[in-house]
């Protein structure tokens, strides 16, 4: 199975490690993530005004070239890892699917592409893993479990809300915790699984952000969690980087490791990975401490 694959700017910069694994991840699983030939950026952030054209024509181009692979493909999905380019794109395909009357107009003013038809499906590479793949047959692939590493699985808030394009339950979500059973880990519930790390404020507003972070570490921490596992970009950097600063000024007394979903799941999934597990040492010593290597 061959899906489009659009992966957005943070992928290619900070978030290289989290495409990286999805690729591999993706073979191991037997589909590929066929990337977009030209693509822009998704415009980072959702405009609620409702006359605001210009502010989704960088969506409306990316949703264009998907309609074009997606006919070479035979398939009318696109997919997407980065959870703030998934919450931009959808909640535009959503608009033009909902105002036909703007579909239209933003045809008429893209007058040098074909025109975009609104029947593209945006879906979060976490979607192609539960549904299409699903944890059974990840199970049966597992290579190395995960045995008895405690893991904090948190979505943030771009994935779920608003509820329109929610794949997953906004109150108890269960998709990825699914997910990382499936490999043997042992997932614990924090309450704080889809409360916002403070996003975009690490720009302007960083003392906003290492109050978020606070508090989702705190209770992770006192959870017990080896390790937090998110899909989203900016939550690894977010969470990353200010619990370095919170451990500097003494508002928590140890940081918590913050990985990627992808590259957990490249850790189970692969054979001999030796090499591999020398860049995630912390889970090699857990895995070795209880019995899972």
């Amino acid at each position: 199975m061959e899906y489009p694959y659009y992966p957005g700017c943070t992928l290619k910069t900070t978030g290289k490690k989290d495409e990286e694994a999805a690729l591999e991840v993706a073979k191991l699983l037997g589909f590929e993530l066929k990337e977009l030939p030209t693509w822009t950026c998704c415009g980072v952030v959702y405009n609620l005004t409702s006359d605001v054209m210009a502010d989704h024509l960088s969506a409306t181009r990316t949703l264009i070239r998907a309609q074009e692979m997606g006919r070479e493909l035979n398939t009318n999905k696109l997919v997407t890892l980065c959870s703030m380019c998934y919450n931009v794109l959808k909640q535009v395909n959503l608009m033009y699917k909902n105002n036909p009357d703007k579909l239209y107009n933003v045809n008429l003013f893209m007058d040098t592409e074909e025109d975009y038809l609104g029947n593209i499906e945006i879906i979060h590479f976490l979607e192609v893993l539960y549904r299409d793949i699903g944890p059974e047959k990840i199970k049966e692939k597992v290579k190395t479990p995960l045995k008895n590493l405690k893991v904090d699985p948190y979505y943030g808030c771009m994935l779920l809300r608003p509820k329109s394009i929610a794949f997953d339950s906004q109150d108890s979500p269960h998709v990825m915790g699914d997910i990382l059973s499936a490999l043997g880990a042992k997932v614990i519930e924090n309450p704080m699984t889809v409360e916002c790390c403070g996003a975009h404020q690490i720009i302007t507003n960083k003392e906003a952000v290492l109050d978020c972070v606070q508090r989702i570490v705190t209770i992770s921490q006192s959870k017990g969690a080896d390790v937090i596992v998110t899909p989203c970009p900016l939550c690894q950097y977010n969470l990353t980087t200010a619990q370095k600063s919170l451990f500097e000024k003494g508002k928590i007394n140890q940081k918590i490791p913050v990985i990627y979903l992808s590259e957990l799941l490249r850790i189970s999934l692969t054979e001999n990975n030796e090499n591999y597990l020398k860049d995630y040492m912390f889970i090699k010593d857990k895995l070795e401490d209880r019995g899972g290597l």
